[in-house]
């Protein structure tokens, strides 16, 4: 098994961040800041820009959650609760990430 956010690196969800993506004030996450092209996670459709805000139906607080919950994830497919912006559209998506299948 390997590391559900494996050739993912997130960052802490900052206020004007939220702000740029029409979320609450409150809301909570994790920052995509890269996605590698040939992770499990880029074929699942995870995006730069996207915020994790549960990974396997655990709540992701802040970038060292999603770190930690990535590498806890057990099982075949990880489920990722995503919040993503494109364009006038925005709201959460779910994905599942396919955790067999070996990245790079």
């Amino acid at each position: 098994m390997i590391d559900a956010l494996a050739g993912v690196a997130v960052a802490d969800l900052e206020p004007e961040v939220r702000r740029q993506l029409g979320m609450t004030p409150g809301a909570q996450g994790a920052l995509v800041s890269n996605v590698e092209q040939a992770s499990n996670s880029a074929v699942a459709g995870l995006q730069y820009g996207d915020v994790i805000m549960e990974i396997d139906r655990q709540p992701v607080s802040n970038s060292s959650d999603a770190v930690r919950l990535g590498r806890q994830a057990k099982g075949d497919q990880i489920l990722l609760k995503i919040w993503r912006r494109q364009g006038d559209l925005a709201g959460t998506y779910y994905l599942s990430v396919d955790n067999t299948r070996i990245g790079k």
